[in-house]
């Protein structure tokens, strides 16, 4: 495995005045879409475009355990991720309620869950490690190359995930 991180190419910020431009001249105060305004021109700067597309909009929930929670940092036992899991898993949490209502898709990642995850369709099995993270109060929580894999994982992954 390449021992190196990837560089993140920059984003390029040359249409940045135009882009600002056409979101200004809405029928709208200036400014008054907060937030959405600046993710607005984000995603329209990651396109490279005046008119973005979004084709499949997706939320994605990575459910992982951090052995750090061993030291009672967490307001809930480690137990409970499963739970939350198996919750998503059934339709029956808030982000289900949330993407559904919104016409997204949910994907669901165990991205290190400690007790035993459900297999279900749609949860994607990503875990480095099984267990979750060691406790950082006594060791690094992943190796160099626990924390490698990850992101080479991720930045395969995310391609089938974006589909």
């Amino acid at each position: 495995m390449n021992d190196t991180l990837p560089r993140p190419e920059p984003l390029d910020r040359s249409m940045a005045s135009e882009l600002q431009h056409v979101i200004d001249k809405k029928t709208k105060p200036l400014g008054s879409l907060g937030r959405l305004e600046s993710l607005g021109l984000q995603i329209e700067l990651v396109q490279r475009t005046l008119k973005p597309r979004i084709e499949r909009p997706t939320i994605i929930v990575f459910a992982g355990d951090h052995g750090i929670a061993a030291e009672g940092v967490s307001p809930f036992p480690q137990e409970v991720t499963v739970q939350m899991v198996a919750n998503f898993i059934a339709g029956g949490a808030a982000i289900n309620a949330l993407s559904k209502a919104a016409g997204m898709t949910l994907e669901l990642v165990d991205a290190g869950v400690a007790s035993a995850s459900p297999a279900a369709a749609g949860f994607v099995d990503a875990a480095i490690r099984r267990g979750g993270t060691r406790n950082f109060a006594n060791e690094p929580a992943m190796t160099r190359n626990e924390v490698l894999q990850a992101i080479a994982r991720g930045a395969r992954d995310q391609r089938d995930w974006l589909r």
